[in-house]
């Protein structure tokens, strides 16, 4: 099986690095146990709409989805079969960076930030990426769409 984002990486000259945690990292809290800060972490949320709509919020933050309605009346948060069938990855492992058809929606946290760990397409895989890279690659619409967890 092809690894579709060694592939996009390779193909768009991504600057970043694939590490290989050695346990499972679906969750912040199983990154932070392997000494990742929350928020240096980035999460990739999938939501539905009209088109997939790919939201990255920082670790520490929750979307708030009284946001993402106003901007996609009708949003709702994509289940785990959800996630699997339109991004082709497991949730926590969804990189922020995928071909295909999505509206892309990066938190101003996030934008505000410089590197940062996400997703990295495979369970036992951190993708360690720069903001910059990201907009460099591929457009998204910066807003204000986190709170703070409780």
């Amino acid at each position: 099986m092809s690894d579709e984002l060694v592939i996009l990486l390779e193909k768009h000259k991504v600057d970043a690095q694939l590490v290989q945690t050695g346990s499972s990292v679906k969750t912040v809290e199983q990154s932070c146990a392997l000494g990742v800060k929350p928020e240096m972490i980035i999460k990739t949320l999938v939501f539905l709409w009209q088109k997939p709509v790919i939201v990255l919020v920082r670790g520490d933050c929750m979307a708030d989805e009284e946001v993402l309605e106003k901007m996609f009346p009708g949003i709702k948060f994509a289940n785990a079969n959800e996630v699997r069938k339109t991004t082709g990855y497991g949730p926590g492992d969804v990189p922020p960076l995928m071909d295909g058809d999505f509206i892309r929606v990066m938190d101003k946290k996030v934008a505000d930030g410089d590197v940062f760990d996400c997703g990295g397409g495979k369970e036992r895989r951190h993708l360690r990426i720069s903001v910059h890279e990201l907009r460099r690659v591929q457009e998204w619409t910066v807003v204000v769409v986190s709170n703070e967890k409780a």
